[in-house]
């Protein structure tokens, strides 16, 4: 119940654009409830979309990092991450690496393909360009349809 009205609350600071607080309340959450590692890797996945929004995209991609890193044992939270790093190396049009991360979330986190299609029930297009003869727009199962030639070499099936 704690944990809920934390999240209600650090949500609710994000969305008023109070991020230094925000940040603080996300830094006590290591304090209140160290021994919870979804909790933390929440806490840094959010932090990670704060500085997004602020512009300091280089903390963001460190945040997620550290994630992807730390919090191998919760992969949702390591996927969720991967696919935010992902976001944004296409936004910065780094479509070379954006390519990189969306196969290692198909490789390592098949488990959680809910993120991929979240992502596509929500609409979003994902960019992803590279030897494949410019940017592609991807509305479907994100990493099923990644790149036809990617899921040909780990499924077997032709494209």
């Amino acid at each position: 119940m704690l944990f809920n009205t934390n999240i209600k609350f650090i949500d609710k600071m994000i969305n008023l654009g109070m991020f230094d607080k925000a940040l603080h309340y996300i830094s006590l959450l290591k304090v209140y409830f160290p021994n919870y590692s979804s909790t933390l890797a929440w806490g840094e996945i959010k932090k990670g979309d704060i500085y997004l929004k602020i512009g300091d995209r280089k903390k963001a991609i460190e945040t997620f990092e550290n994630v992807i890193q730390n919090y191998k044992g919760s992969s949702v939270y390591a996927a969720l991450a991967l696919d935010r790093l992902g976001d944004v190396y296409m936004q910065s049009e780094e479509f070379d690496r954006a390519e990189k991360i969306f196969k290692r979330i198909y490789i390592d986190y098949a488990d959680q393909l809910e993120i991929a299609n979240k992502a596509s029930q929500l609409g979003v297009k994902k960019t992803i360009g590279g030897n494949i003869g410019g940017p592609i727009f991807l509305e479907e199962n994100l990493i099923t349809y990644l790149v036809p030639a990617l899921h040909s070499s780990l499924t077997g099936t032709p494209t």
